[in-house]
C-alpha cells in the first residue's frame, strides 16, 4: 500500500500539527495486469493438459476395440477349415466402420503356418489406430485323409 497524499493540518490552539496520512486499500493496475497474465498462462497449460487426456482417452478406446476385433478375427480364422488369405480392405461384419487383412503364409517350419491380422479404422482422428496380430498355428487337417488315428487292417 502506498501512500498517495499526506494533508497536514494546523492547529491554531495547541499549536501542533496533525498529519494524517491517507492510504488506500487495493491493487495497482500493473498488479492487475500481471496476475491476469499468470492466470492466462495457468488456464492455457491446463487447457492443454485436459484436451491431451480426451485425446489420449480416445486413442485408448480405439486400440482397445482395435485389439479386440483383431482377436475375434483370428480366433474366427484359426477355427476355419481351409483358412484363405484376405487380400482386400474387407468391412468387419456388424462393424463396418473397421476394416480388416488377413494374411496366411508358410511358418517357420514344416507343418506351421503364420497368420497375420490387420484391423484398421480409417478417418481423421483415428488415422493411427492399426493394430496387427501374428501367430503361428500348426495347418489345419480337418479334412485331411491322414488326420486321426490310423486304422490298419
Amino acid at each position: 500500500m502506498s501512500p498517495i497524499a499526506i494533508d497536514c493540518l494546523t492547529e491554531n490552539r495547541n499549536r501542533r500539527r496533525v498529519c494524517a496520512s491517507l492510504t488506500r486499500g487495493g491493487s495497482t493496475l500493473l498488479e492487475i495486469v500481471l496476475a491476469t497474465g499468470i492466470l492466462l498462462v495457468a488456464l492455457t497449460a491446463i487447457g492443454n493438459q485436459g484436451a491431451m487426456g480426451i485425446q489420449a482417452g480416445i486413442r485408448v478406446r480405439m486400440e482397445s476395440e482395435a485389439m479386440w476385433h483383431c482377436q475375434t478375427l483370428m480366433q474366427e480364422t484359426n477355427a476355419t477349415v481351409g483358412r484363405k488369405n484376405v487380400n482386400r480392405p474387407t468391412p468387419i461384419p456388424f462393424h463396418d466402420d473397421w476394416l480388416y487383412t488377413i494374411e496366411i503364409q508358410e511358418g517357420p517350419s514344416w507343418g506351421l503356418e503364420q497368420i497375420r491380422v490387420t484391423v484398421w479404422k480409417p478417418g481423421n482422428l483415428e488415422s493411427a489406430t492399426r493394430f496387427q496380430l501374428v501367430e503361428i498355428v500348426h495347418k489345419s487337417t480337418v479334412g485331411n485323409a491322414n488326420f486321426g488315428p490310423r486304422a490298419f487292417p
